[in-house]
């Protein structure tokens, strides 16, 4: 072999560099083990051979050290704003609404510990969330370590502050309350009446958000505690020109501060003395507000009563919830309050529905602009949902005192002008089986209905109630030239057809003239057939045609409406 032959395939150490580069990390770590053992044979190794592996043990050392680091893609790849966003994730956690200790404008858990586990990653990481304030405004101290408090208060520089307490602040956050540092959201838990006169009386101009949590009372319905409470209290010496959202739970008394911006409201079972008058007196004072929600467990509302005589008009209004209330706490509070027509109104949970809250809900001039209807089976309940171009009512869980659906609906509803009616009962096919007759009953009060939209399991409660109405006594429905839309599924279309071919032969007396099947128009890369129909059932329409339904579905504005605390 010749000398340029050898020179050609010489083992370099840049060479074995590139080889150890190429290693993962359990690797490099078996190349310094077999590296330290050869190390114990010093005798048998000359002091050239000893100084090079020496070296050798150094750079395995570096290459564990930084190789990882230096390779990982989303060190170098990622800029530093688009890591910003991934720790921001990091730190706040989603959870459900009404989880303990958060907020129910905004439920997240701040996990500071796991900001600060990614910051002992590597020097990029550390840096970047170090020298950013914007992840250290939220403190979060529910075990009340002050590592949690001081450090985030200092990495947050001049950044406004959001801020959880539980009962007797901590030296640190008393220091925030007391000091000049900016604060835009408070959430206190388990504060009192001497706790607020005594941490809560600063001026607080840069507040946004603010969250009281007090002693809850007992919620049984009719005997909810009424302790000698109800006299107003001033806190941040009245002074909260930027507050826009407020929520109050199991308070027995009403802060008195600056309401001038406030632009949501959520009052959670409070109790004490007048508790009405005090809630339609933040009301009064709070102009600019659009959202409102009332949460009565322990009825309190009603069992209090009123002695106001003006109704108060939110001018601004623009969504109200009532939610675990009962029919007589919602009916009384919409007598004292007068609602533009552009206000939408959701019952979270009150039932049953009774005829004076049903009357009530008939007088209120957003209901005139209803022009359609959704009613969707989730188990056994019942969601009704009435919509207009601008407003609208959401009823969850629509259960009338002593009265079926069929005849309590067109009470809330302007029947006259009802063009639409949605039928989903997919999660719950047998909701309408105590109640059969229901439908007809209620298409007997819609003159202008011009579409029914349902799914099959709704074509089959009609079947069912065309069954309970015997043969030959049919009833014939008020809305002349009505068009069924059938909404068939994705597979199983030949029973669709067994089961609209039956319910064709037995409506010919109820005026259905056009039918209409929406199919799917193909899912998962697998492509759909139009249906088709047999002579049988073509003869009982004046005419059948079959299109794709949309893949978004019909559009409804109160059931894509970013409701408060719901």
């Amino acid at each position: 072999m010749s000398h340029s032959q050898r020179a050609s395939t010489i083992y370099t150490l840049r060479d074995y560099e590139r080889d150890l580069s190429c290693k993962t990390t359990l690797q490099l770590v078996d190349v310094l083990r077999t590296k330290l053992v050869l190390g114990h044979y010093k005798a048998t190794i000359i002091p050239e051979v000893d100084a090079l592996v020496r070296k050798d043990l150094m750079s395995t050392l570096m290459l564990l050290i930084d190789g990882p680091n230096t390779r990982v893609p989303i060190n170098r790849k990622l800029p530093p704003e688009l890591l910003r966003v991934i720790f921001d994730h990091v730190r706040l956690q989603p959870c459900k609404r009404g989880t303990p200790g958060t907020s129910i404008w905004d439920p997240v858990v701040v996990r500071l510990d796991w900001l600060i586990r990614a910051s002992h990653v590597c020097r990029y990481w550390r840096t970047i969330i170090v020298d950013d304030p914007a992840l250290w405004n939220r403190i979060d101290d529910p075990r009340r370590h002050l590592m949690f408090v001081s450090v985030p208060v200092e990495r947050a520089r001049m950044m406004p502050l959001a801020i959880s307490i539980k009962g007797e602040p901590t030296p640190p956050m008393r220091a925030l309350l007391e000091g000049s540092k900016p604060v835009r959201e408070i959430r206190y838990d388990g504060i009192s009446v001497s706790l607020s006169q005594k941490h809560l009386q600063r001026q607080a101009p840069f507040l946004e958000n603010l969250s009281l949590t007090g002693t809850p009372g007992r919620t049984a319905p009719g005997h909810a505690r009424r302790p000698s409470g109800g006299y107003p209290v001033q806190i941040f010496r009245g002074y909260t020109p930027n507050l826009h959202r407020l929520a109050l739970e199991s308070l027995n008394w009403l802060p008195t501060l600056q309401m001038s911006s406030l632009t949501h409201l959520c009052i959670t079972d409070c109790y004490g003395r007048t508790l009405l008058q005090r809630i339609l007196s933040l009301l009064s004072v709070s102009q600019n507000l659009t959202d409102l929600v009332l949460v009565d467990r322990g009825d309190v509302l009603h069992s209090e009563g009123l002695q106001l005589a003006t109704p108060v008009h939110p001018r601004h209004l623009e969504r109200l919830v009532f939610k675990n209330m009962s029919s007589a706490g919602v009916t009384l509070f919409l007598t004292r309050v007068r609602l533009k027509p552009e206000t939408s109104v959701r019952l979270v949970d009150v039932r049953p529905l009774s005829r004076h809250l049903l009357e009530q809900l008939s007088r209120l001039e957003l209901k005139e602009g209803i022009t359609k209807l959704f009613i969707k089976g989730s188990g056994t309940r019942r969601t009704v949902v009435g919509e207009g171009p601008s407003t609208g009512i959401l009823i969850d869980h629509f259960v009338a005192e002593n009265e079926d659906w069929g005849t309590a609906l067109p009470r809330i509803l302007p029947m006259d002008k009802l063009r639409e009616l949605h039928v989903t009962l997919r999660d719950s096919p047998a909701l309408f089986a105590s109640t059969p007759t229901a439908m007809f009953d209620f298409l007997h009060q819609a003159p202008a209905l011009e579409r029914i939209y349902v799914d099959t399991e709704g074509l089959i409660s009609l079947l069912d109630a065309l069954e309970c109405c015997g043969r030959g006594k049919t009833p014939k429905l008020a809305c002349p030239d009505l068009v069924l839309h059938v909404q068939m599924p994705c597979r199983g279309s030949g029973s669709s057809t067994a089961l609209i071919q039956s319910f064709a032969t037995r409506q010919t007396n109820l005026g259905i003239r056009r039918l209409v099947a929406e199919y799917c128009p193909g899912c998962q890369g697998v492509p759909c057939t139009r249906p088709w129909f047999s002579r049988d059932i073509q003869v009982n329409f004046e005419s059948v045609t079959s299109t794709p339904k949309s893949r978004m579905g019909h559009e409804w504005r109160m059931l894509r409406t970013d409701w408060p605390a719901c």
